[in-house]
This record gives C-alpha cells, sequence and structure tokens, in this order.
C-alpha cells in the first residue's frame, strides 16, 4: 500500500523561511567569528613528553611552539605585544614558531614585529619555518623579520641542537 503525505502551504512556507534565515545566518557568523573572535584565541596546551632514549640533560626542558599569528589589519602588533608577554611568561627553554607570521602582506610592520620577536628569549634557540602564508606575504622580507628578531630561519634544512654537552 502506498501512501503520499503532502505539506501544507503554511508548513512549506514556515521550513522554507527557516532554511533561508539559516542560509543567511551562516556566512554572517562565519565572518563574525574569523574577524572578531579567532584572532583573540590564544590557547595554551601543556604535554609532558617521555622518550626512553633522551639524554639527561633535556629532561624538564620547556618547548614553547607558537603559530599562526597572521599579522594584518585584523591583529595588529598591538595585540601581538600581548601574545608575547605570554610566551615570555612560559620561560622557554627551546621555542620553535612553525609559520604564517603574516596572513597576505607585511605591511608596515617590519620593525615593530622584528622589536617584538626579539623580546622572546629561549637559552636553546628559537627557531622558525616560514608557512605558505609567509611566502604570499613575501618569503625574503618575513625571513628577514624573523632573523632580525633573533630566530633561526630553517629552509629545508636542520641543525643539532646541543645541551650541556649532549
Amino acid at each position: 500500500m502506498k501512501t503520499e503525505r503532502y505539506i501544507t502551504r503554511r508548513t512549506f512556507l514556515k521550513k522554507s523561511g527557516l532554511l533561508f534565515g539559516a542560509l543567511l545566518a551562516a556566512p554572517i557568523a562565519g565572518f563574525s567569528y574569523t574577524r572578531y573572535m579567532e584572532p583573540r584565541l590564544i590557547r595554551i596546551v601543556n604535554k609532558k613528553l617521555a622518550f626512553r632514549n633522551l639524554p639527561r640533560s633535556y629532561e624538564g626542558l620547556r618547548i614553547v611552539h607558537f603559530s599562526d599569528v597572521h599579522l594584518d589589519f585584523h591583529y595588529g602588533l598591538d595585540r601581538m605585544e600581548g601574545l608575547v608577554a605570554k610566551l615570555r611568561e612560559l620561560q622557554p627553554d627551546l621555542l620553535c614558531f612553525t609559520g604564517d607570521l603574516y596572513d597576505n602582506s607585511v605591511g608596515s610592520s617590519k620593525e615593530g614585529c622584528s622589536r617584538l620577536l626579539g623580546q622572546l628569549k629561549a637559552p636553546l634557540g628559537k627557531w622558525a619555518v616560514l608557512g605558505n602564508h609567509d611566502y604570499t606575504a613575501g618569503a625574503e622580507a618575513v625571513t628577514s623579520i624573523l632573523e632580525d628578531g633573533g630566530f633561526r630561519v630553517m629552509n629545508n634544512s636542520w641543525e643539532p641542537i646541543g645541551h650541556e654537552g649532549q
């Protein structure tokens, strides 16, 4: 036996209105999140790593990793000052930056950015690689900014990190 379900005009208009409203709200919500909320989010995750063959001198070292700053008109040097302050509070032994310092272009924030990065201290060094947005913004300029800030920028290379003779 075949049963057919009919929808009333009133129900159709209600559901269509809800669907239209949701489709209209989705891009506005997405834009609001990426413009106003995400640039203010700094997430700090502490993890203890255990390695069987780790030399004793490396036990208890603090490695701080940060990434995806995306400096531009959404995230300026004023906000980056807050990030640098939080990173300094963590007192890293080794500092790693893994790309996307800038979003689309370097702009006029070169000296200020290098100055802020220079405030970060790490006895075992500050290491960096470029991200895809850094290449869009200008790899040479971003490399120069990171190096002026005291970072060793790795580009298809590696270096051993010695600590207390190990």
